[in-house]
């Protein structure tokens, strides 16, 4: 098993969730520190993909595991000559926050924060097989990690920014308005250390998640 541990920010200031890649065999996970043990992305070797509550859920809800399922798609065999893009992780710089709490960061690579107006993206993609190592010349973004498999595929983490729309901004507020009801519908007091994740689906078929402060700071 491999692993890889990022975040956006910095120790001292401002800064996202820790997020963390992991492969298994032939099989790719996403996970985010917010989530603690009860759900993770889940990229099979068989195409099956799925965004889902854990085994771990399951036991300390005693819920049936057809019922852990958040959202299910089947992806595309990449090619020969071509890779596919498997996921993608948002991260804008209105997000990032101090965080005060005791956390373990000596295995975390840190990101540096994105300008105002803007946003990181981590963009998943799955190479064809290959022998030969990822050059940093074979893609569009600069290199985050990148993941050898069992079959000789490669899975590829690349890391860019994009300004952040009048169209993002509308998103991110609709998603914090939806987190704060549904916080409120079952009694949960948000505090300024919690940290969302809402899944996206966007026009190309991409999936993803998007992080996302629930509570908004107060003068």
């Amino acid at each position: 098993m491999k692993e890889f541990r990022f975040c956006v920010g910095s120790k001292q200031g401002k800064r996202s969730s820790v997020w963390k890649f992991w492969v298994s065999k032939n099989d790719v996970y996403i996970q985010s520190r917010m989530m603690g043990s009860d759900m993770k992305v889940s990229l099979h070797e068989s195409g099956l993909c799925q965004f889902s509550m854990t085994g771990d859920w399951i036991k300390k809800t005693g819920k049936y595991n057809s019922e852990r399922h958040i959202v299910r798609w089947q992806r595309e065999e990449p090619e020969k000559v071509s890779v596919i893009h498997l996921f993608r992780i948002i991260i804008p710089e209105s997000e990032l926050r101090v965080v005060n709490v005791s956390e373990k960061l000596s295995k975390v690579t840190w990101i540096n924060a994105p300008p105002f107006g803007y946003t990181t993206l981590v963009e998943c993609y799955l190479t064809p097989p290959s022998v030969k190592p990822i050059s940093n010349k074979s893609f569009p973004y600069s290199l985050l990690t990148s993941f050898q498999l069992i079959d000789q595929k490669w899975f590829v983490a690349l890391i860019h920014q994009e300004i952040v729309t009048e169209e993002n901004s509308r998103i991110l507020y609709d998603a914090r308005r939806e987190m704060l009801k549904r916080a409120m519908e079952v009694g949960v007091e948000l505090r300024p250390e919690y940290r969302s994740a809402f899944f996206l689906k966007a026009p190309n078929d991409a999936r993803g998640l998007i992080e996302v402060v629930p509570l908004v700071d107060t003068p």
